[in-house]
């Protein structure tokens, strides 16, 4: 089976998760074919456009994967699966936290800001923070923070600007880290606080 194909067995338990057909309107397009094409996308790192025929009109997939992006339909799906994965005994909370930092695009670094500030090449006071974009010794730089449990696998994620470090991100942030709850506690932010996530230094 191809890794861009969902098992039938997967789609079983993923498929009640997202939103339901309307039964009026336009005849919508199958559930199971957005999230196939959504995950050969970004397994590929592929433009929209690129999408391969078998899916079906890229603009309708990318249409449908924004609506659920903006409505939370993804997230809660993740917190559902992880929540699956825990009342299974399958996730291993001794978690490990790591990051990547990756440079800003030249483009993304001049372009005028809505908030009303000058460009960031000649702005000299912090980035707003739900741009992501801080000062590193690289220049204009984004930092990807994640959160692994025991056996390696992404539990979640937060952007941050390029200078901020693991630990602080940690002991700062940690309502701000996307975590799922699970059984009516946000165990990712417990592990947060009480240290679990840092060999040394505490939280």
């Amino acid at each position: 089976m191809s890794r861009d194909v969902i098992s039938d067995e997967t789609w079983a338990v993923l498929g009640p998760l997202f939103p339901g057909v309307k039964a009026t309107g336009r005849p919508p397009v199958d559930r199971r074919t957005v999230v196939e094409a959504s995950a050969w996308r970004f397994r590929t790192g592929a433009p929209w456009r690129d999408l391969p025929e078998r899916f079906g009109n890229w603009n309708t997939i990318c249409k449908n994967f924004d609506r659920w992006s903006k409505a939370g339909v993804w997230a809660r799906v993740l917190e559902q699966v992880q929540a699956m994965a825990h009342r299974g005994g399958d996730v291993d909370w001794i978690a490990s936290i790591d990051s990547t930092i990756v440079r800003v695009h030249q483009h993304g670094a001049t372009l005028p800001r809505d908030t009303g500030a000058r460009s960031n090449y000649e702005k000299f006071g912090d980035e707003p923070a739900d741009h992501a974009i801080g000062r590193s010794r690289d220049g204009l730089t984004t930092k990807s923070h994640r959160v692994a449990d025991g056996k390696g696998r992404v539990l979640a994620f937060i952007l941050t600007g390029g200078q901020a470090a693991d630990t602080t991100t940690g002991r700062h942030g940690a309502d701000r880290w996307f975590l799922r709850v699970t059984d009516g506690r946000t165990r990712l932010r417990e592990a947060v606080r009480s240290g679990v996530l840092f060999s040394r230094g505490g939280v």
